[in-house]
């Protein structure tokens, strides 16, 4: 009787059911990983040279890349390559190919950026150059292909500039103190900006994410100082409290420092790379659960990635180190595609899946 009623459960959802009736737990892992495949990553492709990688994010179906000047060692004197800022367009991903890195002129950050899409423009917050814990923000008009002069809000933002994510027509800034407490601003269509406000029950070391799905703001960050993975997400009025991603080994928490999130076809994904390794891990969330991460091909990274929806699915940034005597000189960042084919169904809601 059970089989039957859970029969007519799913054929109310998704408008059909099979006559040998899958049950939800197998149907939902088998259908997360026939859509989801390690194998549906490009291999790795060099594109540019950078000291700090490179931070990107697509606009108007056009993916951008802001990344920072190449040299960061000693040989490269008193320049200050390292803290230069220049962006670049993506013109294709099979091949990848992209437009020669533009200098932003009278800019520049000692920290990598945060870069999202919004109003129409890309924006781009960093940390100033003499002060690490300032908070600079500047647009890009893709019409113009020219990004306004910089300017300072008042934001105290530790290990970085604050993560920025596009939401309810507002432009949100999720950032950290020097005290591992979590703070949320945000900043309206007309550029006025509200007041930093503690975030409940979340604090981080390291730098946070945050993406869009499911029409909440989700963040991932680390956990205070811990090595621990946790999310968190935001309606516009309230936050959640800190939940673990247990999609390590036997559902441990899995564990990194930075994590990235980027939403595609109904699945917010998570890329990371581990304490203890340079390899780079990857999971997904369905609404409901998250399943065991694995390696992306085997994929390594010296500097924490950069993901965001694009290409054919998503687009992600990884790098290897140039180093000369054993000192890192510069990185050489990798552009890495995910072919997402589009799902058949949304995911069906958490109790269709526990019924």
């Amino acid at each position: 009787m059970k089989n039957i009623e859970l029969c007519v459960v799913q054929a109310l959802w998704f408008s059909l059911c099979s006559s040998a009736c899958i049950p939800p737990e197998e149907e939902s892992v088998g259908e997360a990983e026939s859509e989801l495949s390690v194998s549906q990553w490009s291999t790795p492709t060099a594109t540019a040279n950078a000291y700090r990688s490179g931070q990107i994010a697509t606009l108007n179906g056009s993916t951008f890349m802001v990344s920072s000047g190449e040299c960061g060692a000693w040989s490269c004197g008193d320049s200050d390559e390292a803290n230069d800022l220049y962006w670049s367009r993506f013109t294709s991903f099979a091949p990848v190919a992209r437009t020669s890195g533009i200098r932003i002129p009278n800019q520049g950050s000692a920290r990598k950026s945060s870069v999202a899409a919004f109003n129409g423009f890309l924006y781009m917050v960093h940390a100033g150059v003499s002060d690490e814990s300032q908070t600079w923000i500047t647009r890009f008009d893709p019409a113009t292909e020219q990004w306004s002069p910089n300017f300072q809000v008042p934001y105290i933002s530790f290990v970085g500039p604050p993560t920025i994510v596009a939401y309810n027509n507002r432009l949100y800034f999720i950032g950290t103190t020097p005290s591992f407490a979590m703070w949320v601003a945000s900043m309206s269509t007309a550029e006025v900006f509200t007041t930093a406000t503690t975030i409940p029950g979340h604090t981080s070391a390291s730098r946070p994410s945050a993406a869009v799905y499911n029409g909440v703001i989700y963040v991932a960050h680390r956990n205070g100082q811990t090595g621990d993975i946790v999310t968190g997400t935001f309606d516009g009025a309230h936050w959640t409290g800190p939940t673990a991603v247990p999609a390590g080994t036997n559902g441990a928490t899995i564990r990194g420092v930075d994590p990235v999130l980027a939403t595609r076809n109904n699945f917010l994904h998570l890329v990371h790379r581990r304490p203890e390794s340079n390899y780079v891990w990857w999971t997904y969330f369905d609404g409901c659960s998250w399943p065991a991460e694995i390696t992306i091909n085997n994929l390594q990274s010296t500097y924490d990635p950069s993901l965001t929806t694009g290409g054919p699915g998503l687009v992600l940034t990884t790098t290897s180190d140039n180093t000369w005597n054993g000192i890192i000189e510069s990185r050489k960042i990798f552009i890495s595609t995910y072919n997402q084919p589009v799902p058949r169904f949304p995911p069906p809601p958490c109790s269709v899946i526990g019924f």
